[in-house]
């Protein structure tokens, strides 16, 4: 193990972050042992992602500050997402710290969480495809028709299909929503980081589309809408640049789609910028502090508890 995953880990695993993964986790007793365990294997997990980055120039993620790591895995918990390979939140390297990005399947996990029957159809659209949207009897029905069964990549991309299914209070539910490739590229503009936009474009292009959509149809899920908030505050740079331009005709696609708001956040550019904050005097600015187990005598480094989030 190298010394910069040594310091992660000895962060990861201190006393004071274990007790705030604990709480994150809905954990109501510290001695519990269940939850001791539940709060292990999930810092294992994040353990296991940020080792599998190592030496990977653009993802290393063992070369960002451990505190940042610390946060965004007890973010994800507050949420009630893992970090592993089922791809519901993923670390991913901003500088010299980490961010938390929200992939798609942890939206999909949110709606969940509220209906337990969902089920959901995430799927590109291409030039060529014919997609139809319509109502019958309250009930939003579509079909999509492929021009070629199995084409996938960016080459033709027109946008993203997201219909969800579900019953609520006896009755059939679906809603059924297109979001446009321009939109989802006004998604990318904005993004802080493009290397996984490059490298997986359409797993991105899901994400955006299905995030663009829940602002739209299920803005009254708190949790959901706590968690569209939080990745666009992380990992997107607000300004007025990003604002949507709605242009008459278009495919199919973009007409659906041409009443929707933008899914990000206006921000005033005018706005004067706030006074940097002093740093801490404790630990300097580094937000982390050493500790000693005097049982052990075991030493690491745990958040500063002067300054810590």
């Amino acid at each position: 193990m190298s010394n910069q995953l040594e310091v992660i880990q000895k962060t990861i695993y201190a006393p004071e972050t274990q007790r705030r993964l604990m709480l994150a986790l809905g954990a109501q007793d510290s001695k519990d042992q269940t939850a001791i365990a539940e709060t292990k294997r999930y810092m294992a997990s994040v353990l296991a992602e940020i080792e599998k980055t190592a030496g990977d120039e653009k993802k290393d993620l063992t070369v960002c500050n451990a505190y940042s790591i610390a946060q965004c895995m007890i973010d994800a918990a507050r949420f009630r997402m893992m970090i592993d390979g089922r791809q519901y939140a993923h670390l991913v390297k901003y500088g010299k710290n980490a961010t938390l990005q929200i992939g798609y399947r942890g939206y999909l996990a949110k709606i969940k969480e509220h209906y337990p029957d969902a089920d959901f159809v995430v799927v590109p659209v291409y030039k060529g495809d014919v997609l139809k949207i319509w109502e019958e009897s309250g009930v939003q029905q579509y079909t999509l028709e492929r021009k070629q069964a199995f084409r996938d990549g960016d080459a033709d991309f027109e946008g993203i299909l997201f219909a969800v299914t579900y019953t609520e209070g006896g009755r059939l539910v679906r809603k059924v929503n297109a979001v446009s490739k321009g939109r989802i590229d006004r998604a990318r503009k904005a993004a802080k980081q493009d290397f996984i936009w490059a490298s997986d474009y359409i797993e991105k292009a899901k994400a955006a589309a299905i995030k663009a959509s829940c602002k739209h149809l299920f803005a009254s899920l708190q949790g959901l809408q706590d968690v569209v908030r939080y990745d666009n505050e992380k990992n997107y740079s607000l300004s007025d640049s990003s604002k949507p331009e709605i242009k008459d005709g278009g495919n199919i696609v973009e007409n659906i789609n041409k009443a929707l708001q933008n899914d990000i956040i206006e921000h005033d550019d005018d706005a004067p910028a706030p006074p940097a904050p002093k740093p801490c005097a404790k630990c300097n600015g580094t937000g982390s502090t050493e500790w000693t187990d005097e049982a052990t005598g075991e030493t690491g480094i745990e958040p500063c508890p002067e300054c810590k989030a």
